[in-house]
């Protein structure tokens, strides 16, 4: 990404830009927040609001008294939880139902087993939707990131793994010269299609290994039962062609936006000891 800002031809957009920046980045402080499924509840009021994809943030210190779904609510062995600062390659606090050798369920790293809970700034809560069937068992993970104070509207949400929440990176700094404008063909996805690959979650994995997949969340990494890695590369072959063909740029915003916080979630991965190892079509991407 380019230390330049945007470079609008169009007051107008750049106008929207702003208007959307603020009225997307800071919402009136609240005792929940709910995000594509999930639903952390707080013991107070607290400041929130979104990052640049519409994932959530919260300002800290809090209390967290519920989170829905969580484990109360399994029906096959313990579903629905819930890890703070979580970092892969290691046991896990989700779901007791995969079976990563050598990696297992540790109830000691399930926060959702207990409540209340609290919550300090640079801690992000990571919880899990489950669906309990093989050959993935999580269908959502979303991110709580607590900071101590509200980020610049516009910003990157730091990654999920390990204990940095710094925020560094912001939508201003995307150059978007980098990217084509080639004359679309009849067989170009349309831009709902592209969104439903991209949708507003952190891109999750835990392990290396081909039975890892157990641990990638449907939502996340997955385009509905698409979740074997040949799909998943092809996935973003197919995103990284679109964004190079004559879309607007505010149609290409969202899509972009969330393809730069992939990218700073898998760096994040694999900062953590994370990596992607040949295994037949697993990990291909």
């Amino acid at each position: 990404m380019s230390k330049h800002p945007y470079n609008f031809k169009s007051k107008d957009l750049a106008l929207s830009l702003t208007c959307w920046l603020l009225l997307s980045a800071l919402a009136p402080a609240a005792n929940s927040i709910t995000h594509r499924g999930i639903t952390w509840t707080f013991a107070a009021d607290h400041p929130s609001g979104t990052f640049a994809n519409g994932e959530p943030w919260v300002v800290g210190p809090l209390t967290i008294t519920n989170i829905d779904p969580n484990p109360s609510q399994s029906t096959l062995g313990i579903q629905h939880g819930s890890m703070i600062n979580p970092v892969p390659k290691t046991d896990f606090g989700f779901d007791s139902s995969p079976k990563i050798h050598p990696l297992k369920y540790d109830p000691a790293k399930n926060v959702a087993l207990s409540f209340p809970f609290a919550l300090n700034p640079g801690q992000v809560l990571v919880s899990a939707r489950s669906r309990g069937e093989y050959p993935t068992y999580l269908q959502t993970i979303c991110a709580l990131t607590v900071l101590g104070q509200a980020p610049p509207a516009g910003s990157f949400r730091p990654g999920i793994f390990g204990a940095d929440r710094t925020v560094r990176w912001n939508i201003s700094q995307i150059d978007w010269s980098l990217l084509k404008n080639y004359t679309r063909v009849p067989s170009t996805p349309s831009k709902a299609d592209i969104q439903q690959y991209m949708p507003p979650l952190p891109w999750f994995e835990w392990s290396g290994t081909w039975d890892g997949n157990a641990l990638q969340p449907r939502d996340n990494t997955a385009d509905g039962a698409r979740e074997y890695g040949r799909e998943i590369a092809g996935k973003f072959g197919c995103v990284g062609l679109w964004l190079n063909t004559n879309q607007t740029v505010a149609d290409k915003q969202p899509v972009a936006i969330q393809m730069i916080q992939n990218g700073i979630d898998i760096h994040n991965y694999l900062t953590h000891g994370g990596g992607f190892y040949h295994d037949g079509g697993h990990k291909c991407g």
